[in-house]
């Protein structure tokens, strides 16, 4: 079941929801409008699971910006999308237009939707505070949602409406191959989205920073499953709390990731923030794909500033000489399907497995051609090798001095196991142990 959270800017929905998921998936700052995309994530209560979405602050009658408007649709589809709805309105402010527009919405869509007055810090006070919120429904609820005070019952009623409409969530969903898109702010990472997933569900706008949440969204393509989120943009020295917070979430998330889409301007020369973010990726064992996005721009550009482009590029990624690169654009959807192509193939192989005894048949031939590394003043020697159950496939040599085998060394054996299994594009971790 589908529960959705609405209301004005700064009531606390973001809070709420926070509450209901058991975790802070939703950014709160004491600031208006720092939601403005749909955030969805499970909760587990009283033995009964249900989907909660956060949605975007209801902007002001008076706002009237391309943003606005497009915080303002997404809203709309929501309600018509979920199958009951929270309205939250504060104790703290006079009652607003958009509070009476939005009950009335409520009331046309016909869904069981509950009125939650938020913010009623002193219970002792509750009749005072909530008295001219009357007005807009008799039957509501009241509380603060900060001090823990009414969720309970907020949460009595979803499993009423739950129970009362006999919905349930499956309890397990498919695996699917987790995309994690990152980048530069205003790079086209959430219309980058948009395209693949097919529709507007993340907010596009020019101005830098719109994206300020993590938003996540399961679909599929080619009949194959995916779930993609879209992170905030990188910012270099910008401390704000907010983009601290952003920046928290967005390691969580990369954390989690199969795949990670490092996005690129076209138009703009990589620098140390893509540098910075590709090897943090390496860090966290995870292969980027980069999507050197905006290709439409080019158009005007002759064949030989496109290969300067591309001779730039790989100059600055240097370090990673095997990354996957995609050029398209997001607009026109232009090598789409190269893009997922490359998803594929890097999909098959951070799940290869090989045997063990093939492996070590692959590493002996290896090592006996290769002069073996000297530890002070002996060899090191090799005794077998294995490979672990972690994606990317990482490899454990045992050894008489695995501190003689060097970084050099490694790398060495790396790109071996890389050219015989076509493994290239991916990290591979390489370790030696001293032998059990």
């Amino acid at each position: 079941m589908k529960v959705l959270i609405v209301g004005r800017t700064n009531v606390g929905k973001s809070s709420l929801f926070n509450r209901l998921v058991k975790k802070n998936s939703s950014l709160v700052i004491n600031e208006s409008g720092i939601t403005r995309d749909l955030l969805k994530d499970k909760a587990h209560w009283w033995g009964h699971d249900f989907e909660v979405i956060d949605s975007g602050g209801l902007p002001s009658s008076r706002q009237k910006d391309a943003l606005s408007l497009k915080i303002l649709e997404k809203i709309n589809l929501a309600l018509k999308t979920a199958d009951i709805f929270i309205v939250v309105v504060s104790a703290k402010e006079s009652l607003q237009p958009e509070d009476f527009d939005l009950l009335k919405k409520a009331r046309k869509i016909n869904k069981p939707f509950l009125l939650f007055v938020n913010k009623v810090d002193n219970p002792q006070k509750t009749d005072i505070l909530t008295a001219p919120f009357f007005e807009l429904n008799p039957k509501l609820l009241s509380g603060s949602v900060e001090n823990n005070y009414g969720v309970d019952e907020i949460v009595e009623w979803i499993i009423s409406q739950k129970q009362r409409l006999k919905l349930d969530l499956k309890s397990k969903a498919p695996e699917h191959t987790k995309l994690f898109v990152t980048g530069r702010a205003n790079s086209g990472k959430s219309l980058l989205c948009n395209q693949i997933l097919g529709s507007n569900r993340m907010i596009v706008s020019s101005k830098s920073g719109t994206t300020l949440d993590t938003v996540t969204e399961s679909f599929s393509y080619n009949k194959k499953g995916y779930v993609i989120s879209d992170n905030p943009g990188s910012r270099r020295g910008n401390r704000e709390e907010r983009e601290k917070i952003s920046y928290a979430k967005s390691r969580s998330e990369l954390e989690t990731a199969d795949i990670v889409l490092l996005v690129l301007d076209a138009l703009l020369k990589p620098g140390r923030q893509e540098t910075r973010l590709t090897q943090t990726c390496l860090e966290e064992h995870k292969p980027v794909i980069l999507v050197v996005n905006k290709m439409d721009l080019l158009k005007k550009y002759s064949s030989e500033e496109k290969k300067e482009i591309q001779q730039e590029i790989k100059k600055t990624f240097h370090f990673y000489p095997d990354l996957p690169i995609v050029y398209m654009s997001a607009k026109t959807a232009y090598h789409k399907d190269k893009l997922f192509k490359t998803i594929e193939e890097l999909k098959r192989k951070i799940s290869f497995k090989v045997s063990t005894s093939e492996l070590n048949r692959f590493f002996s031939k290896v090592i006996r051609k290769a002069p073996a590394p000297v530890y002070g003043v002996s060899d090191v020697k090799f005794y077998y090798i294995n490979q672990t159950n972690k994606k990317p496939p990482e490899f454990i040599a045992f050894a008489n001095y695995p501190k003689g085998v060097t970084a050099s060394y490694k790398r060495f054996i790396i790109n071996k196991i890389k050219k015989e299994w076509n493994l290239k594009g991916i990290p591979i971790a390489f370790h030696a142990l001293p032998k059990r």
